[in-house]
């Protein structure tokens, strides 16, 4: 008991350390099995030392960049712009906490925490408890610290550990598992914009062709009254979408989701909103950037596109979406330009556009484009469509659509069609798909 009271009154008289920013790394975790253990761990901490009003958390956008790479903490915290870090290690029945000072990788502080299955959900609280007091923080909110205590934040760990790698075997347990979550906590934020993204990632990655998709439209038909002849689940995904602002205004990735979604439906006033709050909440990442990009080049905002993404790269050029910047030189006819921006990450592709677009002017670009988009019919129909082979083009479009390919759901908004839309079979296949028809500017 002497030594229980001890630390009971030592421990407090540390003073807080004069810290007020920080970011919470992927925990590594040699065990794949429980790798969603660790990353959600490392996730919960970061949304709730995000509650105090004095500590600037980094995002987990921004943190989990840094997955599974070397923690030099100098080079790392003058990337975040931080002044700790926090580091972890989970092994099979116990977690190592380091937080560290960035500026010169001292350790400030440690603890070695028992793990146990069961009861994971007050480990989260631990964890949050013993570094705001250390760091002299708010402690986050008792309703936040208790969904950690429940079957719904186990659920949606799992669901958005398999989110973050994409891939069709992967989607349909992740609606599966947000949909859980969500069914057990219905005020769950993260899990209602987990839920909304997943219907959109399950068909914009091509992952349902044929008969599968048949069953689901069907499914998602019962499931939602709106939702009774289109297979991509506009209304679903914005019920969802709108669910989770509602919940947690705060929480970047659901504007930023519901601000593509938007984009799809040609709400262009709306999509403005909710990408920019998202960019305003997570400057510094990348999939929030890129939809600022996408959303300027699809209302034929050029020349802003291309120079947001030239001061974006700037700071970084991992945030810049080079397809949408080259997209954007493309429609500006700035063929030479585009080529060097494809070069940043496809040197081979950009070699042999370069060339053709040498010897063959713009014609030449697209008929190469053509030949390197073999195996996406709606890149085929984008190089149909900008050599004048309408019918070709809307070929392609209707393979894409019957395959439920990656694109079509954005094809409405794609510019690179804009001189197909006179013709009738374009609205056509956007009733088809559930898209708004609206007219261009």
């Amino acid at each position: 008991m002497a030594i229980a009271a001890a630390t009971l009154y030592w421990w407090p008289k540390q003073p807080p350390l004069a810290i007020r920013s920080i970011a919470v790394l992927p925990f590594a975790n040699a065990e794949k099995g429980t790798e969603y253990l660790s990353d959600g761990l490392a996730e919960g901490l970061i949304e709730d030392l995000s509650q105090s009003p004095h500590l600037r958390v980094k995002s987990r956008t921004a943190s989990f960049r840094f997955k599974g790479k070397p923690a030099e903490p100098r080079a790392i915290g003058k990337d975040l712009n931080v002044a700790a870090l926090v580091t972890g290690n989970l092994q099979r029945d116990h977690l190592y906490l380091e937080l560290i000072d960035s500026r010169d990788g001292a350790q400030l502080w440690s603890k070695d925490y028992p793990v146990h299955l069961a009861t994971l959900g007050a480990l989260s609280r631990q964890l949050a408890a013993d570094l705001s007091f250390r760091l002299g923080a708010t402690m986050a909110d008792e309703a936040a610290s208790a969904r950690k205590m429940s079957p719904a934040y186990d659920l949606y760990l799992r669901g958005r550990f398999l989110l973050d790698r994409r891939g069709c075997n992967n989607m349909l347990r992740v609606r599966t598992y947000f949909e859980r979550a969500t069914q057990l906590d219905p005020n769950f934020a993260l899990a209602w914009a987990g839920l909304g993204s997943a219907y959109g990632l399950y068909v914009g990655n091509g992952c349902m062709p044929g008969s599968e998709a048949m069953l689901m439209e069907k499914e998602m038909a019962s499931r939602a009254a709106s939702e009774t002849t289109y297979f991509w689940g506009f209304a679903a995904a914005e019920r969802d979408f709108r669910r989770a602002i509602e919940l947690n205004p705060s929480y970047a990735p659901a504007h930023e989701w519901y601000g593509a979604h938007l984009m799809r439906l040609s709400r262009f006033v709306e999509s403005t909103r909710e990408v920019n709050l998202a960019y305003q909440l997570e400057p510094f990442s990348a999939p929030v950037t890129s939809y600022v990009c996408w959303n300027l080049l699809v209302q034929g905002q050029y020349d802003e596109a291309i120079a947001f993404s030239q001061r974006t790269g700037e700071i970084d050029w991992r945030l810049v979406n080079l397809s949408c910047l080259a997209s954007s030189q493309l429609m500006k006819g700035q063929y030479e330009e585009a080529i060097t921006t494809i070069r940043r990450s496809s040197p081979a592709n950009a070699d042999q556009l370069a060339d053709a677009f040498r010897r063959g002017g713009r014609e030449g670009y697209w008929k190469k484009r053509l030949e390197l988009q073999r195996n996406s019919p709606v890149g085929q129909a984008v190089a149909y469509a900008a050599l004048g082979d309408h019918d070709r083009a809307f070929a392609a479009l209707d393979a894409a659509f019957h395959a439920h390919s990656f694109g079509m759901a954005d094809f409405y908004t794609n510019p690179f069609l804009d001189n197909l839309r006179s013709d009738p079979r374009f609205d056509e296949l956007a009733r088809k798909i559930g898209l708004p028809q609206v007219a261009r500017k």
